[in-house]
């Protein structure tokens, strides 16, 4: 169209829209510069509307694809709401599960109160001995003991300085050939160059971590985790107990080679070597 503005301004001294009859009469324009002119203009005008149309046609496939995607939104959105219901409706059954556990530890620890108060009473002591403060130790004590049963430590496994300790669970799970839902991981104590500290790991039920504990032998044949081995979260007078009985073990093991010494049920036990290896109870 800049084209034909031009022209129109050469043959007639002025813009398209100030064109009038005087000013066609002025310039001498004959008929056929005229048709001449009316033909151009046609020209210009069809390749303008094309030009239009096809922009339109354009605009019109992004609208409908900016429709599309938004419906694929939508979609993902659904989809999206519909993973955080099910992880949702999975937690709160975890939840149930667990409080359900407590719920039965309480009523048991409750029990076994009630059945003492009940002997205090019959044995002329005064029922006094039953107290809030007990009860409220008794429900402390039961809630502890079920946290403690879904926890297990890992000894002896070599740390690296900024290690990811998930990582370093993983690969003693990897070991085992096992892969339990980790609840939570971490070392204990403070870190010092050359010491592997305690790994303490959470599992989603205390099943598990029995399971885990029944299978943490076959680290022995594994060439990585041959010198990690696990045992059960244990209480402050519960790791004494244990300790000694490990001196004792190793006391034992020193006087009498003629037999296997091992840890089964809160005390050492010893068997002929004739009569095979015995695996100890890690569990003890």
């Amino acid at each position: 169209m800049d084209k034909f503005d031009n022209a129109m301004y050469k043959k007639f001294g002025c813009e398209l829209e100030e064109l009038s009859k005087g000013k066609i009469e002025a310039a001498g324009i004959l008929k056929a510069q005229l048709v001449d002119l009316l033909h151009h203009f046609a020209d210009m005008y069809c390749k303008t509307k094309e030009s239009y149309l096809d922009q339109l046609v354009k605009v019109r496939l992004l609208s409908e694809q900016v429709i599309d995607n938004q419906e694929k939104v939508i979609v993902l959105q659904d989809r999206l709401h519909v993973c955080q219901e099910e992880n949702l409706e999975t937690l709160q059954t975890s939840v149930r599960e667990e409080m359900a556990t407590v719920q039965t530890t309480v009523k048991s620890e409750l029990q076994s109160w009630s059945e003492i108060a009940k002997r205090n009473t019959a044995s002329s002591q005064p029922a006094a001995t039953f107290t809030p403060a007990k009860l409220k130790d008794a429900v402390r004590s039961a809630v502890e003991e079920d946290d403690r049963s879904r926890n297990f430590v890992i000894f002896n496994k070599h740390e690296e300085v900024d290690e990811n300790t998930e990582q370093a669970v993983a690969d003693v799970f990897e070991d085992m050939n096992e892969r339990p839902r980790v609840i939570e991981c971490r070392r204990l104590g403070k870190f010092q160059h050359g010491k592997a500290r305690p790994i303490k790991v959470k599992l989603t039920s205390s099943d598990a971590v029995s399971h885990i504990l029944r299978r943490a032998k076959v680290l022995k044949t594994s060439e990585r985790s041959k010198k990690t081995f696990i045992g059960p979260d244990r209480t402050p007078e519960e790791r004494d107990v244990h300790r000694a009985l490990v001196m004792q073990l190793k006391d034992k093991m020193k006087t009498d080679t003629t037999h296997y010494h091992f840890i089964r049920g809160g005390s050492i036990a010893s068997v002929e070597k004739t009569a095979g290896t015995i695996t100890p109870d890690v569990n003890s």
